[in-house]
């Protein structure tokens, strides 16, 4: 006989079109039935997109609630304010990951989710009231660093914003799928590497651009190339840092395109200030880049020994750091890609992800 029971559903809700993102759904079409709304297209902003959007995510939630069985999402932030009250009155769990942003005030880099008054008030209101939320790596529930805002050394995370909050917690970290990924570890070119969208002036200092720059300044036998910037910053970066002959910038390309670019390269460098689990390290180590990061969030997670990270914001520290990475062996470039496959694979996730929906069900 035929079996006609349906499928549990789950209500996707997402910040932005995302990979991470789009994995995760992947992941689900695969046991549930899943309904999925998206709050804004990348670049969007402003109160006049967020009440029209907060308006159509309002009947679209009650066109889908009363056939849901669980609530799933990216991010804690306004977008998740509906869904929250709506899991509240339907008694549907709500499950939230959780990337980093979402759990950060560091107003000198003017980052995080509690810099903001009105958001920080929605977000309190979402972190009590979830069931279950999931953050990619524990550093962002509490951690301390004193290179995030040299020389001091602070405590981050959420629970420094929320001491005693009871929502129960359990790190699960983004997961890839290897094979995606070049895995030649022939000895390469002498070519530094980082990727980050950098389209405003925040971006430079949150991600350590002005860092990588200006240790390109003190290492004019290596090339540095600088993935990702925006024609209008590349501008603005050459007038203000008036850039050597070694650093090379490359508007942003598709997530395809940065496989041949690790492949050619020796070392990836990921130098922010702030960082959750960074997507980019782990691909560009699967990719054979011995990794260099600044020691903060969960940058440290993703290298584990396998490159080197860097305890202050200094050009001449970092430097050392590279000079290492660059004598890397074919050995281990192709420990950094086994760790990562190991630790951070994508049915690591998968797994981890359909248990957690399983036990809220």
């Amino acid at each position: 006989m035929k079996n006609t029971k349906s499928k549990p559903r789950i209500l996707f809700i997402g910040l932005v079109s995302s990979s991470f993102s789009s994995e995760d759904i992947s992941i689900l079409n695969q046991y549930y039935e899943v309904d999925s709304f998206i709050m804004k297209k990348r670049g969007q902003s402003g109160l006049y997109i967020f009440l029209i959007r907060w308006f159509q995510q309002f009947f679209w939630l009650m066109k889908h609630i009363q056939r849901a069985n669980v609530i799933y999402g990216w991010f804690v932030d306004f977008h998740m304010l509906l869904p929250v009250l709506a899991g509240k009155i339907f008694k549907i769990p709500v499950i939230v990951c959780m990337g980093g942003f979402d759990g950060m005030n560091i107003p000198e880099l003017n980052h995080g989710l509690f810099t903001s008054r009105w958001r920080a008030r929605v977000a309190r209101f979402i972190f009590k009231n979830v069931s279950l939320l999931l953050p990619v790596t524990d550093k962002i529930i509490h951690s301390e660093n004193n290179y995030t805002l040299w020389p001091d050394k602070r405590a981050f995370g959420l629970k420094n914003e929320m001491p005693d909050l009871k929502t129960p917690i359990q790190v699960l970290p983004t997961g890839y799928v290897s094979g995606v990924w070049s895995n030649s570890f022939k000895k390469r070119k002498k070519i530094v590497c980082t990727t980050a969208l950098i389209d405003v002036w925040r971006k430079v200092w949150i991600k350590g651009i002005d860092l990588f720059i200006e240790t390109a300044r003190i290492m004019p036998d290596v090339e540095f190339k600088l993935i990702g910037v925006s024609e209008k910053m590349e501008e603005e970066l050459i007038a203000r840092f008036k850039p050597t002959s070694n650093v090379t910038f490359q508007q942003p390309v598709e997530r395809e395109e940065l496989n041949n670019l690790y492949h050619v390269a020796s070392v990836y460098a990921q130098l922010s200030r702030v960082e959750g689990l960074p997507n980019v390290v782990c691909e560009a180590m699967l990719c054979g880049c011995i990794p260099v990061g600044s020691s903060v969030f969960g940058i440290p997670d993703a290298i584990n020994g396998t490159g080197y990270l860097v305890e202050q914001p200094e050009p001449v520290a970092i430097k050392k750091a590279i000079l290492s990475a660059l004598e890397a062996t074919e050995d281990e470039r192709f420990k950094a890609r086994e760790y990562i496959e190991h630790n951070f694979s994508f049915k690591k996730r998968e797994d981890n992800l359909h248990r957690i929906i399983e036990s809220n069900l």
